[in-house]
This record gives structure tokens, C-alpha cells and sequence, in this order.
């Protein structure tokens, strides 16, 4: 069961990724920027990708270390 979750997780989060990057595409052709301070949209939403990547490196390195959740440490608590 595990397993399957991480192919789940891993999968999801490169689907968001994927479809991040035609997000800010979209915003680089329109070139669209912030009314006040005129700080382009792509910008902004350019962390996006980043922190997908970000969450694909950090479940890596959890599932590598075996770091447990909290829910699972509180459930084998209680037994």
C-alpha cells in the first residue's frame, strides 16, 4: 500500500508541476504585471514549479530515510 501512495504522490505532484508551467506561459505571452507595482504575473506564480519540485525532492528524501509522519508515530503510540 505504500507503495502505491508514493507512485500516487509522485505522480500527482508531477502533473501540477506539468501543468504549472503552462500556467506561466500563459502569463509570459500575455505579459500581464500587478497594477500597483507593476511586478509581472509570471514572476509571482513562477514559484509554482519550484515548489513542486521542492515537495518531489523533500518526499524522495522521506521515503528514502524512512522518516515516519506524525500520524503514523502518534498511531503506533497508542498500541
Amino acid at each position: 500500500m505504500e507503495i502505491l501512495i508514493g507512485i500516487v504522490v509522485f505522480v500527482v505532484l508531477a502533473y501540477l508541476f506539468y501543468q504549472s508551467i503552462g500556467f506561466i506561459q500563459i502569463f509570459v505571452k500575455s505579459g500581464r504585471a500587478t497594477s500597483m507595482l507593476k511586478i509581472p504575473y509570471w514572476l509571482i506564480y513562477g514559484i509554482a514549479p519550484v515548489s513542486f519540485v521542492d515537495m518531489i525532492i523533500s518526499y524522495v528524501w522521506s521515503v528514502k530515510t524512512g522518516v515516519k509522519s506524525e500520524a503514523k508515530e502518534a498511531a503506533s503510540s497508542n498500541e
